[in-house]
């Protein structure tokens, strides 16, 4: 995450509806800000979805569903879900410094 992630991704041919984790080492503005779209896209796009990292990453994830529910609402409207259908596609975990962590494909 970062400044170019998604100039990365395009160079890899990495579609934001193919991921479906994120693990996140530290949060800095600069890798946060990035994560929004990424997250709201990939969500929307029907993934199941793992974002991980250190504590406060699930009331980051909490956060963005919260104030983007409106815009998430609009986006969906015609695909007969809802934002409830959306908020039950991810999980987001607050790991600690000495916790293993393994991923998974849902």
């Amino acid at each position: 995450m970062g400044n170019g992630i998604q100039a990365s991704l395009n160079k890899a041919r990495v579609e934001i509806k193919e991921l479906d984790r994120l693990l996140f080492i530290h949060h800095h503005m600069d890798h946060n800000e990035k994560l929004t779209p990424i997250f709201i896209r990939s969500i929307l796009g029907g993934n199941n979805f793992m974002l991980a990292g250190p504590a406060s990453t699930s009331d980051f994830a909490s956060s963005i569903m919260n104030l983007y529910t409106e815009d998430m609402n609009y986006r969906i409207k015609n695909s007969g879900r809802t934002v409830e259908d959306v908020k039950n596609k991810y999980n987001a975990k607050n790991l600690k410094g000495v916790e293993t962590f393994t991923s998974r494909r849902y």
